[in-house]
């Protein structure tokens, strides 16, 4: 609402009269300069943390160690084996083009094919094309073996059933080096892909499970009513019920996730302060002064402070038994993201960038904005508490 109250106050003026004067008002071009130089330094800082995570567990910076040493291999040892086995394999991207190209003669006109023919020609038909796409998949390839290997790894479990104060098994102290090695220095969602999805427990470990759990609150003759039930379900609904849950994991990455959020979370009707919000309270730690608004300045301050380590994946991802990463996915909704009352169920609401935040104050709700004009630097405890 106070977007489109600033907007009815809009004035255009004639058009020989801008209002908007680059010249005696430098600092208009230079804030538009520094938010756009803002905006392009966060998307590169995205975009190199998402070739990061393609790669993991391979580390991104080998990679021009790797094309550099392919390359002198070329230029100073060109007769040698090594090199004549990759000038080979390298010839399959210009095969692969040209069969293509093959296939779109069956289909394309005449004219087209012929563009398409010359296109596919200029691009693969040079050794320096042919060179960059073997480095290219080969470091890639090799990353998804380097994954696959760290998956087989993250699904060994028995180790939480181990306890440290009697110490681990030799099985489990391999794992640990194992982990150690593939796992190397991670950003905050390199792990996610490595993760193995949720299994999903059997009929009868479920019915197993369920009875065991009813057990001791039922008596003689309701449990025999809830042991014919479950057969009923293991013959019946059960495998039908179990194909569709396979489905749904082969199809996404947890399959309970989304039904726990909805009907866990948002579908709840219980209070959300102080069963699912997380608050801060600060009595009885020393702090320096008993002025709430530094306080709250010197808390916010943090906050935003952790926010951009979180954005830029600074932080590592936490571990089990300090080796182990665990899915970091709900960092991502740490900030930024509020939840939507509805009659029935609520909603999640995410946004990619905020500069403020609201304060609750006697009853009223205040926007107060935490960054510069240029939304480059954060204002500094001192400034907020002002």
């Amino acid at each position: 609402m106070a977007e489109a109250a600033a907007a009815t106050n809009i004035r255009i003026g004639r058009y020989d009269e801008p209002k908007i004067d680059f010249y005696r008002q430098p600092e208009v071009a230079s804030n538009i300069i520094a938010r756009a130089i803002t905006n392009t330094k966060a998307r590169i800082r995205k975009r190199y943390n998402r070739i990061v995570q393609v790669s993991y567990p391979n580390r991104l910076p080998y990679l021009g160690v790797y094309g550099t040493g392919i390359l002198a291999l070329d230029r100073f040892a060109k007769n040698s084996y090594p090199n004549r086995w990759i000038i080979n394999k390298q010839q399959v991207f210009t095969t692969v083009a040209f069969k293509i190209g093959s296939f779109l003669q069956k289909i394309l006109p005449e004219k087209i094919y012929e563009r398409v023919t010359s296109t596919i020609s200029k691009i693969f038909g040079t050794d320096a094309t042919e060179k960059t796409l073997f480095i290219i998949f080969s470091w890639f390839g090799y990353s998804m073996l380097l994954r696959a290997i760290l998956k087989l790894l993250l699904s060994y479990e028995n180790f939480i059933f181990e306890n440290p104060r009697a110490g681990y098994t030799l099985r489990t102290k391999l794992w640990f080096i194992a982990l150690k090695i593939f796992r190397g220095d991670p950003k905050l969602y390199s792990c996610q892909n490595a993760l193995p999805s949720l299994p999903i427990p059997s009929i009868d470990k479920t019915c197993e499970r369920w009875l065991n759990s009813i057990r001791p609150i039922v008596d003689d003759e309701e449990y025999d009513t809830c042991v014919k039930l479950a057969r009923e379900f293991q013959a019946g609904l059960g495998p039908k019920c179990q194909f569709y849950l396979n489905c749904k994991r082969f199809l996404s990455t947890n399959w309970v996730t989304d039904w726990w959020e909805e009907y866990v979370y948002l579908t709840s009707r219980s209070p959300i302060m102080v069963n699912s919000n997380f608050y801060i309270i600060c009595d009885g730690i020393k702090t320096p002064t008993n002025n709430q608004c530094a306080r709250a300045a010197n808390i916010v301050h943090s906050l935003f402070q952790w926010r951009d380590m979180i954005e830029s994946e600074k932080i590592k991802p936490q571990t089990a038994a300090s080796v182990r990463p665990i899915c970091m996915s709900q960092f991502e909704r740490l900030f930024n993201t509020t939840r939507r009352p509805g009659k029935n169920r609520d909603f999640i609401d995410h946004y990619d960038k905020s500069h403020h935040i609201v304060v609750f104050h006697k009853n009223r709700y205040f926007r107060l904005n935490c960054f510069g004009a240029e939304g480059r630097r954060i204002f500094s405890p001192a400034e907020l508490e002002d």
